[in-house]
């Protein structure tokens, strides 16, 4: 949470002009402080009145989800939930740090055996490592991650399917600031033989279009009203399977949800 009324989240999670990215845009809702997904009914949920999709977002592994980035401003303010760091600093690269990525998403690749929130603590993997996992033109807004080897799972600690759009975050001496934000992975969550296991849009990169967005100098790149949504849920049968894992093929598979969960953490921006 940005602030009361607006979300960071990953752009991937609504591009596209099919029924599954139109039920997205028009269906899926914030839920404030939701630490068991089997609680969502109950939780606090806000409806979507605005998308705003970074101008420069490109979609596909063609592309590798560049500018992977979207702000969502609810319908109503969240009455719970507490607002995030973030910044425009990388000191986190340049020093000893520790990060951890949260989410709801599966345990491993296409299955899940816990409804509770999770995190991973995370490795920072070097733009040269990360090169070696396939992405020969890494791009300045990525920061890549890595987990540490697990003789139960025989997998490496990381980001699944359902986890897109959620944050990692960097401990700057007891405060947590958000990094980074869920894209995309392996194909096999966790893939030991990979020395990523999840590849994140990085926020500092994006600090002025975020402040551009929350000073109200953007325009919404999708308006909802409910009149849309009443217009679309006459137009599709059978509903889309929209909680169905998206994959981008080859050696990658970006990470979808498409309930919408907010973790809040500190309050004051990271400068």
């Amino acid at each position: 949470m940005l602030n009361q009324e607006y979300v960071l989240t990953a752009a991937h999670c609504f591009y596209g002009s099919d029924n599954n990215a139109k039920w997205n845009r028009l269906f899926t809702v914030a839920v404030t402080e939701l630490q068991d997904s089997s609680e969502a009914a109950s939780a606090e949920r806000l409806r979507i009145a605005e998308i705003y999709m970074h101008p420069n977002y490109k979609d596909g592994e063609r592309y590798l989800w560049s500018n992977d980035i979207a702000i969502l401003k609810l319908e109503t303010p969240a009455t719970r939930g507490e607002l995030v760091n973030y910044g425009f600093s990388k000191d986190y690269r340049n020093q000893p740090a520790s990060f951890k990525a949260v989410g709801h998403g599966d345990t491993r690749t296409g299955f899940d055996d816990s409804t509770d929130l999770l995190q991973v603590s995370l490795n920072y993997v070097t733009d040269s490592q990360c090169q070696a996992f396939g992405l020969s033109n890494v791009r300045d807004d990525y920061i890549c991650f890595s987990g540490d080897y697990s003789a139960v799972t025989q997998l490496n600690g990381g980001t699944c399917q359902g986890d897109s759009g959620g944050p990692v975050y960097w401990n700057d001496n007891g405060r947590l600031v958000q990094v980074g934000i869920t894209s995309f992975g392996p194909t096999t969550c966790g893939d030991p033989s990979i020395p990523v296991t999840s590849v994140f849009t990085e926020v500092a990169d994006h600090y002025d279009w975020i402040e551009s967005v929350l000073g109200g100098h953007e325009t919404a790149t999708y308006t909802i009203s409910e009149q849309d949504r009443i217009d679309f849920g006459q137009t599709i049968s059978p509903t889309p399977n929209v909680a169905s894992s998206g994959g981008g093929g080859g050696s990658m598979s970006i990470l979808f949800g498409s309930l919408l969960a907010l973790v809040g953490w500190s309050r004051r921006r990271a400068k």
